[in-house]
């Protein structure tokens, strides 16, 4: 029987970090955050977002009177905004 308890209160342990890991991995992503890139330049503000199954998948900044879309898979949440892992120089192509 006391087995079964600790074996019942181990798995509850393990539960937990996993769906606190969940959380922790969702993107917050909403217009008017500020967006820089890898190399610390400045790509602009938040758009619009594009969702997929509820989960950010794109967002859209008008830059130089264009949309560019960067791959939510790229971006990394900061207290200043979010930081995509791709440099000035790969946006601009």
């Amino acid at each position: 029987m006391f087995s079964k308890i600790v074996s019942a209160a181990m798995l509850s342990t393990l539960a937990v970090p996993a769906a606190l890991m969940a959380q922790a991995t969702t993107l917050v992503a909403k217009p008017g955050m500020l967006v820089t890139s890898s190399d610390g330049k400045r790509i602009g503000r938040i758009y619009d977002v594009e969702r997929s199954g509820g989960a950010v998948s794109t967002i859209v900044i008008i830059r130089d009177s264009q949309l560019l879309r960067i791959s939510a898979s790229t971006l990394t949440a900061t207290d200043k905004g979010l930081v995509t892992s791709m440099s000035n120089a790969d946006l601009k192509k």
